[in-house]
């Protein structure tokens, strides 16, 4: 029988999906602003300075919102408060792009350039971020989820055009490990399109970065997802040896976890959130997008396995929430995708729900550090995680569990 996650303290499943859906449309700018886009959310940079930021991780959010807003049976005015927020958002992908096409983490807003906007620069100069394929890919996924709007076409050329090449590609260090832990070479996706924007690389006050590429686990499952849904040749050379380094890269770093060692998840996937279970939660999330086509069933098994007996709070370097809340997201995922059964999972599952009634006040839930590090600080938003526990939630209402 599927357990029910009974209310805490009064606060029913439905009923924090009702709170959490009319606070995060609250929080969204209805209107550009002099910093910001509309359908943006206020997030945070924590770095040399720290201050209110507007960046791609609106992107995320607005992901995890369309699945929460697919989910069925919501509560109606759930299901008007998510469409709302999408519907403000609508334009916003294609406002994201570069004169590429590509995505960034910035729009320019009020700058010009993709970076904070007005940031006081250390000695006046500006660090400018190069257009990211991941943040593409998410923008193209989007869109073939609902009628979001972009400014120049992606198609699955745009990403396959760029996998990498030994012979014109220098990766960074971590990145060339990576590859050798999932023995692949030639045609796995990248992170970057190093190019700066026409004119800039003139300007003496700017350094662009990074100077070299990068293979990281979640960024290639996101291009690999991307490229299924705009319908890329699942044959291509770029397609196949994506798909066999997540894979390969999930058994290497889940038999590590299985072992108590939740080192390796954080290395394969540096650039998510730096719980055990985030990089694990968006590629079984990309998965489902993907009709089954991402993980070999040796890999999806042992993933499962990895929710049903790794503690939901397992850590590496960093602990607090996100564990819990990015386990409770891949078990969801795991329970969509037929990985798991209800009746294998649910005690466990209570537990961590009562487990996460511990933290915040409902339902601002605990800020999360998506990108950590991140050139120049970490990047977090209460948004955000609104929008992750909206995609949580919204999966198991629709699974029955409450």
């Amino acid at each position: 029988m599927t357990p029910l996650l009974a209310a805490v303290d009064g606060l029913s499943l439905p009923v924090l999906l009702r709170r959490g859906a009319e606070r995060l449309l609250a929080l969204q700018h209805g209107a550009d602003g002099a910093a910001h886009l509309r359908g943006e959310f206020p997030m945070w940079i924590a770095g040399p300075v720290s201050r209110v930021d507007h960046n791609y991780l609106s992107g995320y959010a607005l992901l995890h919102v369309t699945m929460a807003a697919q989910a069925p049976d919501l509560p109606g005015s759930v299901g008007a408060a998510l469409e709302r927020v999408l519907d403000v958002a609508r334009q916003l992908p294609g406002r994201y792009q570069s004169e590429a096409g590509l995505g960034n983490w910035y729009s320019g807003r009020g700058s010009g350039l993709p970076c904070p906007a007005g940031y006081p620069w250390p000695d006046g100069r500006t660090l400018c971020l190069h257009d990211d394929y991941d943040d593409t890919a998410i923008s193209a996924i989007l869109t073939t989820l609902a009628p979001f709007e972009l400014s120049a076409p992606i198609t699955a050329a745009t990403f396959t055009a760029a996998a990498h090449d030994p012979a014109r590609d220098a990766l960074v260090p971590n990145s060339v490990r990576r590859m050798q832990l999932a023995a692949a070479g030639a045609g796995v996706y990248q992170s970057w399109a190093l190019a700066p924007r026409p004119g800039a690389a003139m300007d003496a006050a700017l350094v662009w970065l990074p100077d070299e590429n990068s293979v990281e686990l979640t960024t290639v499952a996101n291009v690999f997802t991307a490229v299924h849904r705009l319908g890329g040749d699942s044959g291509h050379p770029a397609q196949v040896a994506s798909r066999h380094f997540v894979n390969a890269l999930v058994l290497v770093a889940v038999e590590r976890l299985l072992n108590g060692d939740a080192s390796y998840l954080d290395f394969a996937s540096s650039y998510y959130p730096r719980f055990p279970f985030a990089p694990l939660a968006f590629v079984v999330h990309d998965h489902v997008l993907t009709g089954g086509a991402l993980l070999d069933p040796q890999v999806a098994a042992v993933i499962a396995r990895a929710v049903a007996e790794v503690d939901a709070e397992a850590s590496w370097r960093m602990q607090g929430f996100g564990t819990a809340a990015f386990w409770l997201n891949c078990c969801a995922w795991c329970l969509q995708g037929g990985l798991l059964r209800a009746d294998d999972i649910g005690p466990t599952l209570e537990r961590v729900w009562w487990r996460l009634h511990r933290n915040g006040d409902h339902p601002l839930w605990p800020d999360v550090v998506f990108f950590h590090g991140a050139h120049i600080g970490d990047y977090s938003g209460t948004a955000y995680t609104l929008a992750l526990m909206l995609e949580t939630l919204a999966l198991l209402h629709g699974m029955g569990f409450a």
